[in-house]
């Protein structure tokens, strides 16, 4: 065999060797345990918030968030982002949050912030309200527990 051959061989046996060692040294022990997998995120709570600020004007927002979401953690975070301007008393753990004014209405003329869900007149607090899938929230400033129309 020439020394040409040779070293061509020798380059072949040192290549197909580092591979070896490579493939091997990534495999890993086949008796380790796996490295645990990230929790797969929860599926999201969707439901839709229509918020009446009189006969003129409404607004309506898709919500989406994970299950056990209360609607005062809604709030407050539509608040954060700015889509609405949220004024409120908290109360405690007990009581939750008194929704004083939504976007500057609010406060006064024996009126206040209601809420509706699924067409039915909520008497929970906010704080303690937990979204469900597909639910349709309606708030309205009003001086009494009204019908929907």
């Amino acid at each position: 065999m020439s020394k040409q051959n040779t070293k061509r061989l020798r380059r072949i046996l040192i290549t197909v060797l580092v591979i070896m060692v490579v493939v091997w040294w990534t495999a890993g022990d086949p008796d380790d345990p796996q490295p645990e997998q990230p929790e797969e995120s929860p599926e999201l709570i969707n439901a839709e918030l229509q918020i009446v600020f009189n006969d003129d004007e409404d607004k309506g927002f898709a919500l989406s968030h994970p299950p056990e979401t209360s609607l005062e953690e809604v709030l407050k975070e539509m608040d954060r982002q700015e889509l609405i301007s949220l004024e409120y008393q908290d109360y405690g753990e007990d009581m939750g949050i008194f929704i004083e004014s939504i976007n500057d209405i609010g406060g006064g003329n024996e009126q206040w912030w209601q809420y509706w869900v699924n067409e039915e007149y909520q008497d929970q607090g906010v704080s303690q309200y937990q979204i469900q899938d597909d639910d349709q929230i309606e708030f309205r400033y009003t001086t009494e527990q009204e019908e929907l129309e």
